[in-house]
């Protein structure tokens, strides 16, 4: 509950201190007065901002204007020292990441720039439908182009519906989260916009960096090659591992894996986006997250959420693993076929590994031996395609575990995938070599 720069005079309710779903409440820069609540949210005041109230104070601080200034001195200077570690951890920041980007346009040259509603209104031509690109629980997005110091940047513009239930904690978390992301498997937030729109009702936005290819989602089972299958994958798991173990700040958990939040730029390669589900872990036992209710998508959601498990680091890998049996079977999670106790992960095991043709979509696992070559060359380049995809399955399988601590870490199961891709590349140059000394 944000409620800060709205001219609030009085105490504050005692009421507060009896809402046990509030995770975060802003009372900073009003005019209340007298005692700050104990209890409640006000028991850990990390989670509480009271900052810009000057006639606030705590118990018996309040009893005394010499303890009044103590207080006031103490938050000032608790308040300068923030603000000096903000500006240094930015200008760090700030510099590492202009220091990896090599293409100024795609990066806005690292800098986050304050847009307007009519600037986005103009990008999108008005948000028209031939610019709309996807729908999501809490919004649409839209193609634009922003025109900037005399440059044409192409933005993908995500419009909340203000009248959806969860739209604004969704533009808060996705917010808090990539605030401090920085991956080139993450998709990049250029920046927000929070404003008002012609007809004077609020509008929210964010503005990310536009991906040419689109989604995962409507590549499945439309012809990707096995090596675009396995750079994909990895470069998935590259992004989880570091939101996962690599994070400044604290572990993210997604929340909402699957290939549809998955986007693919020119180079085809993977980024995950949409993080209006995201959950920052502080601890073991409690995270701060968007909102408090079963967190994912049908079909990649892990067992125990259902359970009322708490998001974690194990709910993605096993959304990960859903995911890829997806990827190289063709088939999603909530397909038709999937019925009673049948599920893809059940049809995918059933067929591990001996059988895994069966319920692969890759066209050269149909043929039958005769149908490739002769050659011992090509005979073997089968062969070592089979062991890849079935050490693919197997990683698959291994996250998706119905028991969180039976389930590998993404870490491992991004170990596991680069080994394949080196053998799998390993056994194609040794297969061109074969050829041009056959030839």
């Amino acid at each position: 509950m944000d409620l800060s720069f709205n001219q609030l005079s009085g105490s504050i309710p005692l009421n507060l201190q009896n809402l046990n779903a509030l995770q975060f409440l802003n009372l900073s820069f009003n005019n209340l007065e007298g005692n700050v609540p104990s209890n409640g949210i006000f028991s850990n005041l990390t989670r509480v901002h009271v900052e810009g109230n000057p006639k606030l104070c705590y118990d018996s601080e309040c009893r005394s204007d010499s303890n009044k200034v103590v207080v006031i001195s103490v938050a000032a200077t608790v308040s300068a020292l923030v603000i000096f570690v903000s500006i240094a951890l930015f200008l760090y920041f700030r510099r590492r990441t202009i220091a990896k980007v090599t293409d100024t346009s795609n990066s806005f040259k690292g800098r986050h720039y304050m847009v307007t509603y009519d600037q986005l209104r103009s990008a999108t031509r008005n948000f028209h439908d031939e610019n709309l690109i996807g729908r999501g629980s809490f919004g649409s997005v839209y193609k634009g182009c922003l025109n900037f110091e005399g440059r044409t940047q192409e933005i993908a513009v995500k419009a909340l519906d203000m009248e959806t239930t969860g739209s604004l904690p969704s533009f808060l978390a996705e917010c808090a989260a990539l605030r401090h992301l920085r991956h080139r498997n993450l998709v990049k937030l250029i920046t927000s916009c929070s404003s008002l729109d012609h007809k004077n009702k609020e509008f929210l936005s964010l503005v990310y960096e536009y991906m040419k290819n689109g989604s995962l989602e409507k590549w499945i089972g439309n012809g990707m090659s096995l090596v675009d299958r396995l750079n994909v994958v990895i470069d998935v798991a590259c992004g989880l591992s570091y939101l996962h173990h690599e994070c400044v700040v604290a572990p993210v958990v997604h929340c909402d894996l699957k290939p549809s939040n998955v986007l693919l730029d020119e180079d085809l390669t993977a980024k995950i986006g949409d993080f209006g589900l995201a959950s920052m872990l502080v601890d073991k036992d409690q995270s701060f997250s968007s909102a408090h209710v079963l967190k994912g998508s049908m079909g990649y959601i892990p067992p125990e959420y259902g359970m009322g498990a708490k998001p974690s680091t194990k709910g993605d890998v096993y959304s990960y693993g859903i995911m890829v049996m997806e990827i190289f079977t063709g088939k999603s999670p909530t397909d038709e076929m999937f019925v009673g106790g049948l599920s893809l992960k059940t049809w995918v095991r059933s067929s591990f590994p001996d059988n895994l043709d069966q319920v692969l979509d890759i066209p050269d696992m149909h043929k039958e031996p005769d149908e490739f070559s002769t050659s011992d060359s090509q005979s073997m380049s089968f062969k070592v395609q089979f062991d890849c995809l079935t050490t693919v399955i197997g990683v698959a399988l291994s996250c998706t575990n119905d028991s969180p601590d039976g389930r590998i870490t993404i870490t491992e199961a991004l170990r596991k995938l680069k080994c394949v891709q080196d053998m799998f590349h390993k056994n194609h140059s040794q297969s061109k070599s074969s050829a041009e000394e056959s030839g």
